[in-house]
């Protein structure tokens, strides 16, 4: 459940303090899972899906208190009064508090619940319901190099993957599950630890092995962690200066393998911040759709040239016929995929062909196949 003005959703303190009913960044895990159901009186009950299962509910009538609580059983403290608008936004009224409202105070993390008054009624007070059809798992790992090149960098990590995980949320319905560690790659220890800055900018120095490869860097990842599946993604960050400056993803091994090459300039130092974040969003969101089955519709080659080496056959030009480019993420790079999201615009971002649940290169077909 997301609130429309602070753009948070609706959560509970875990495990200690399940009580507390309040307000955090989408993170996919079971403290933000609600069941929203009718009862045969009319009224609507909201049940968490964390631990012990409790229901949402008023301890008192006031205003301006934090008075949102969980309950062991239904009773009339947690029956509510749904009222949806035209957009699908829902307001809830609790039963025992006609004319008041659940209310989100501030736009901050964290922030306990209360009630407002209806007849105030702004954007705070206006909720989206999400379905979750399916169940994803991404895990993160970056590199020693990844972490002396970018700082704070599983916070940064997490922050991509919440804008990838609410755009698959709304777009798709997916629940997505994440986690961020770091690890050790050939990489780093190719050029020696402690890795240093200067260290990720240097070429193997080996001659019978380059651990400064992308392939290289898979292999000696998923004989670390293991491969992926159908339903989970490992996705390996490296900050060290591979042959390739393009970010690269395997579908058949469920990894993929995210590069510095979108967010170094030719001397290999980093853009600015504001091109890191929205280069790394966009990269995350467009290989992670590559693991749940989307292809690439652009050309692998030049376009007038008949032997595109496009692997899925799926380049616009060649393989699909089409005289227009599509409209679509998986043909060519969007800047502004958060900007969007905050608008509401972000349905748009995928063309037909992967959204479809019919199509073999559709997301929706792999979603229904395997989560």
């Amino acid at each position: 459940m997301k609130d429309i003005g602070s753009g948070k959703f609706l959560d509970i303190h875990g495990p200690a303090a399940q009580e507390s009913v309040h307000q955090w960044d989408f993170h996919g895990g079971e403290q933000s899972r609600w069941t929203v159901q009718k009862q045969s009186d009319g009224f609507y009950t909201i049940r968490s899906e964390y631990g012990s299962k409790y229901y949402v509910g008023i301890s008192n009538t006031s205003l301006g208190v934090d008075n949102i609580k969980l309950y062991a059983s239904i009773s009339d403290s947690t029956r509510w009064i749904a009222y949806y608008n035209s957009v699908g936004e829902v307001i809830f009224e609790p039963k025992l508090a006609p004319g008041k409202i659940l209310h989100a105070p501030s736009n901050s993390t964290g922030v306990e619940l209360q009630l407002a008054w209806a007849g105030w009624i702004d954007n705070n007070s206006k909720w989206k319901l999400f379905e979750h059809k399916y169940e994803f798992t991404a895990k993160h790992y970056y590199d020693q190099g990844y972490d002396v090149r970018f700082a704070n960098a599983a916070t940064s990590m997490a922050e991509y993957q919440v804008v990838c995980s609410e755009i698959f949320l709304q777009v798709f319905g997916i629940g997505t599950k994440r986690s961020i560690q770091s690890y050790i790659s050939c990489a780093d220890t190719c050029t020696g630890t402690p890795v240093t800055l200067a260290k990720t900018k240097l070429p193997c120095a080996h001659s019978l092995v380059d651990h400064k490869t992308r392939s290289e860097i898979r292999s000696d990842f998923i004989s670390q962690f293991g491969n992926g599946t159908n339903t989970l993604s490992r996705v390996a960050w490296s900050g060290h200066v591979l042959e390739s400056r393009s970010s690269n993803s395997d579908s058949s091994s469920h990894t993929v393998v995210m590069t510095i090459g979108k967010v170094t300039d030719a001397s290999y130092n980093n853009l600015a911040d504001n091109v890191i974040r929205y280069e790394s969003i966009y990269t995350l969101v467009h290989e992670l759709s590559h693991q749940l089955g989307a292809s690439d519709h652009y050309c692998y080659g030049n376009p007038t040239d008949p032997d595109c080496s496009n692997p899925y056959n799926d380049c616009y030009y060649h393989d699909r016929g089409l005289t227009v480019k599509p409209v679509c993420i998986m043909y060519s790079r969007w800047y502004d995929l958060e900007q969007r999201l905050n608008a509401g615009t972000i349905s748009d971002i995928y063309c037909s062909q992967c959204k479809s649940s019919a199509h073999s290169l559709g997301i929706r077909k792999h979603l229904n196949d395997h989560h």
